[in-house]
Parts: structure tokens; sequence; C-alpha cells
């Protein structure tokens, strides 16, 4: 999988993830670089684009509701531990239209 320029400034440690969340909710186009982050096979792309997420939940949680059904099955089918908590907290915290 070729990372997105986004998925890099991510990884790198240090990286203010609010403000890379504040940018995607500006820039909804963005949102799928996201979400495909969370299948890379690097785990500081994974866990940060989740975090990423989970931030962008907080803020804007409508921003994320066509991308319910990922959440769903992030949640009850992910073999990582990790990664289903982080889906859990987030279907937990918000209420859907």
């Amino acid at each position: 999988m070729v990372e997105s320029q986004i998925q890099k400034e991510i990884a790198r440690r240090g990286s203010d993830k609010a403000k890379i969340a504040g940018q995607i909710i500006k820039t909804p186009g963005l949102l799928v670089e996201i979400v495909n982050g969370l299948s890379s096979e690097k785990a500081s792309i994974k866990f940060g684009c989740a975090k990423v997420l989970l931030l962008i939940s907080e803020t804007k949680p409508e921003a994320l509701y066509s991308k319910f059904d990922l959440f769903v099955k992030m949640g009850l089918k992910n073999t990582r531990v990790a990664v289903r908590r982080k889906a859990e907290r987030f279907l937990r915290k918000h209420t859907w239209p």
C-alpha cells in the first residue's frame, strides 16, 4: 500500500493529530486517506489514523456518519484488540441518526 502525504504526516512522531483532524474536517476529501490508513501494515499509520478519526468524532461526528459500517466492522471483526477498542469507543460515544 502506498502511503499518502497525510498518512506520512500522521505517522511522524510528535505530529499534531488535533491539527490534522482540523484539516480533514475542512477538507472532507482527505477522510478517505485516513480511513484507508486503518488497514496499513505500519502501526504508526494505523493507530495514528485511528487517533485522528477519534478526534474528528469528538469535534464533528457528523463528518463520520457515512463511515458507520466501517466502524461496526472494525469493532466486531478486527482481531487486534487495540483497533477493536478504538472502534468500540467511537461507537459508544455517538448516537447515529
